[in-house]
């Protein structure tokens, strides 16, 4: 199932061990078996929550996200190690999030804008679909 991208509500119910389970779900959902769910690629959104979890990274986030920023200040600000910052700097660049600009002798990090929003709009396209449906 793993390699379709979307299946019927009734190919899903079908797909069930249980034939009592079967035709209670066959009538609940009689007027809405055809309709399609889309089953979604999750690698990547679970990712990217995985790394904004840490609230020190969620922090580095949401000040770059103000002002692009480099480690000096941004360890002055979060009261925590440069060392440490340009740890988790370097894991939110390896997913993509952060973005360096190097300025003279300083490495400027920046929100990559154009990245974290098209994995969260495919969640927040979901969520807001199936509520508007439901109004």
């Amino acid at each position: 199932m793993n390699e379709m991208n979307s299946i019927s509500i009734y190919e899903a119910i079908k797909l069930l061990d249980s034939d009592n389970c079967k035709q209670e779900l066959i009538s609940l959902y009689a007027s809405k078996s055809r309709q399609k769910i889309k089953i979604p690629k999750t690698d990547k959104l679970a990712g990217l929550f995985s790394v904004l979890a840490n609230p020190l990274r969620l922090k580095i986030i949401m000040l770059i996200a103000q002002e692009p920023l480099p480690v000096c200040i941004l360890s002055k600000l979060i009261e925590a190690d440069q060392t440490l910052i340009s740890h988790h700097l370097q894991l939110l660049k390896n997913k993509d999030l952060v973005r360096v600009e190097v300025i003279g002798r300083f490495r400027i990090y920046r929100l990559n804008k154009e990245k974290i929003p098209v994995q969260l709009l495919e969640l927040f396209r979901i969520y807001f679909e199936k509520r508007c449906d439901n109004i």
